[in-house]
């Protein structure tokens, strides 16, 4: 089976949430599947491109089953400006579906839920291409962004990305939610 993977990180970033991604990738490729990954170029945490890295429109990296593309994305920055923040997401999640529509049909569409908008247009593409689309929840949004007091309780952009993800609970294929020890 060929699966397409859109994660908002991936190795050799070290957050908990790309060594995670990087495991369930050498599952797949274990298991004999050929593997599309979709990311952003290492930049974690600073919100800069890291050393030893070029940031271009796109790199494509393969190894066996593996197939690594890095997308171009806005770049947080050292301030993590809220701003910033949504530009990243947003670009990294239009950079994404482009990459992953050059690339052609696959099998399986499987989304990590951190880049809002690239989960939208990932399920649309899926719907596209008539294919499954998986909706892997890390962490849950907007809750976690209103936790961490970047939204407010009750303001009407919380309300919206609540119902946008709804929205993309009820037209993924699967949801599955990963349990953080």
């Amino acid at each position: 089976m060929r699966i397409a993977f859109l994660s908002a990180v991936y190795t050799p970033e070290r957050e908990p949430a790309a060594v995670m991604a990087a495991q369930l990738v050498g599952r797949w490729i274990q298991e004999g599947h050929t593997v599309d990954v979709y990311c952003p170029f290492p930049n974690r945490p600073e919100g800069i491109v890291r050393r030893g890295w070029k940031r271009r429109l796109r790199q494509r990296d393969a190894l066996g089953h593996l197939r690594v593309i890095r997308c171009w994305h806005w770049l947080v920055g050292r301030h993590r400006r809220i701003w910033n923040r949504l530009l990243e997401n947003l670009t990294f999640g239009c950079s994404a579906a482009a990459q992953a529509l050059l690339a052609g049909k696959p099998d399986v569409l499987v989304i990590s839920t951190w880049p809002f908008f690239a989960v939208g247009l990932a399920i649309l593409l899926g719907r596209l291409w008539g294919v499954p689309a998986i909706y892997y929840i890390q962490d849950l949004y907007p809750e976690a962004a209103v936790d961490a007091g970047v939204l407010p309780r009750n303001h009407w952009t919380t309300r919206l990305l609540t119902r946008l993800d709804r929205w993309f609970c009820r037209s993924s294929a699967r949801v599955i939610v990963s349990r953080k020890a």
